[in-house]
């Protein structure tokens, strides 16, 4: 997916260049990290959670982080 957003052509520029960006200074997150923890979102999220946006980097989200 992110290599399709940094070479889609209908993306905004702003967003195009932002991932471009992270993909050069080496800022993309490994996918199994992501994947791990909307798993554990999606299976053990506390219910004051549901509804809101949260960072996965957020302190709200280190519950379900990979040990």
């Amino acid at each position: 997916m992110q290599a399709v957003a940094r070479n889609a052509g209908g993306a905004l520029e702003k967003d195009r260049e932002y991932f471009i960006d992270l993909h050069k200074e080496g800022g993309l997150t490994d996918p199994a990290v992501t994947g791990y923890l909307l798993g554990k979102l999606a299976l053990s999220a506390e219910p004051s959670l549901s509804g809101q946006y949260v960072d996965w980097i957020g302190k709200e989200c280190e519950p379900y982080r990979r040990p």
